[in-house]
């Protein structure tokens, strides 16, 4: 398994904890632009919701510690050292799907809430599932933390992909 910290980097721990906290800022602060352009910051208003619909303020609490946590996860990826070909191509292949898997996160927004394509959506954020559970079987077998602090992630989205296909079929 890839090590954590390439053990040859002269980068010292201070650095690790600044580039760590650069990435996750940097996330968080681009969700939060995505949200407010996507508008997700308008809420559920006019959408019938179903019973499980958490307030709307529970949503502007848990996007950005998932995204910070997503950081942390991209950032493990990034400084691990593989030790093998095979676990080099694992994190290359990590670091395409997190990337790509972002986009996928961050488009879900406006097609949902500008665009009132909530069946298009629906299959947008199953997509982003299939991604993210990808990504957690990637990151387990080069870094087992960076796979532990996506997993409540996956939680979130699946739970948000049961909202998505419940308001679309209200809607």
């Amino acid at each position: 398994m890839a090590t954590a910290v390439n053990q040859n980097s002269k980068t010292s721990p201070a650095m690790h904890v600044l580039y760590l906290l650069l990435i996750s800022a940097t996330i968080v602060s681009l969700g939060a632009l995505m949200g407010f352009i996507g508008g997700a910051t308008e809420g559920f208003s006019g959408i019938t919701r179903p019973t499980l619909t958490p307030p709307d303020i529970t949503f502007s609490i848990v996007w950005p510690i998932l995204y910070f946590m997503m950081g942390a996860s991209f950032y493990l990826t990034l400084i691990s050292t593989p030790a093998t070909k095979e676990e080099k191509t694992i994190r290359i292949a990590s670091i395409v799907i997190f990337l790509v898997q972002l986009a996928v996160n961050f488009t879900w927004t406006p097609i949902f809430f500008k665009a009132d394509m909530y069946f298009f959506a629906f299959v947008w954020i199953a997509i982003l599932d299939a991604m993210v559970t990808a990504l957690i079987i990637l990151n387990f077998k080069i870094n087992k933390w960076s796979a532990i602090l996506l997993i409540p992630y996956l939680a979130w989205i699946l739970f948000a992909t049961y909202l998505n296909i419940m308001i679309a079929v209200y809607n």
